[in-house]
């Protein structure tokens, strides 16, 4: 997929034949457009000739070939876990984290910032099964809305949105657990990640070159930019 009038001759000469699917150039040009793009019913639809779409990122990255094996797993959704640090379980944290969720309701602020701790996943390196999602965001489009107009916030971007309001709005939304999706990429945390994992690397991962990241991917092999 592409933006319309992005000279892709250089690629395609590469790597042909390829068929390229273009969309408005505004939707890559920013964080917020790139959301209401992936929370588009219309997006999903373009490929429902297909059951599965990968999502692959620039700067995402494939260990082995277990494409097939997730395929068979049956998923609507499949992404990079987000876990929860040892931190987060400590009592006193627990407790001043359940004290501010209570002054937050009293003021009547909306949605946790926390809510995608412990579930999956994000979408920069992500299964999704295409009519599913398509069917979904249309069923309802009052609430992608709401994620659309707040999408300037990492709290309201597409993924949360399927990590955790999907299953929010429709409990049979298929989505592996965390420990499963370990071993499908990892994102956020991936030292952290690779010991639950049994210290083993994922299918793939997403944001290897990430500040906090560099370090350890760079430990794995991957040719993170300094």
């Amino acid at each position: 997929m592409a933006p319309e009038g992005l000279d892709l001759d250089p690629l395609l000469q590469h790597f042909s034949p390829m068929r390229v699917e273009r969309f408005a150039a505004r939707y890559f040009a920013s964080k917020v457009a790139y959301n209401e793009l992936m929370l588009s019913s219309e997006f999903y639809e373009r490929f429902e000739a297909w059951d599965y779409l990968l999502l692959y990122q620039l700067d995402a990255w494939v260990f082995r070939d277990e494409l097939s094996v997730w395929l068979d797993r049956d998923y609507d959704y499949v992404g990079a876990p987000w876990p929860i640090r040892p931190i987060y379980r400590h009592p006193l944290y627990q407790f001043c984290s359940a004290l501010k969720t209570r002054m937050m309701a009293a003021e009547k602020t909306v949605d946790d910032r926390h809510a995608c701790r412990g579930k999956v996943g994000n979408g920069g390196f992500s299964l999704r099964r295409t009519r599913t999602i398509a069917a979904l965001l249309r069923r309802h489009a009052d609430r992608v809305a709401y994620y659309v107009q707040r999408s300037a916030y990492p709290r309201y971007y597409e993924d949360v949105f399927f990590a955790v309001e999907a299953l929010r709005l429709e409990p049979t939304f298929k989505t592996p657990s965390l420990e499963e999706a370990l071993a499908f990429a990892f994102d956020t945390y991936p030292a952290l990640c690779y010991r639950l994992n049994g210290y083993r690397l994922p299918f793939g991962c997403h944001g290897f070159n990430k500040r906090k990241s560099r370090a350890f991917w760079k430990k794995q092999g991957l040719p993170a930019l300094d």
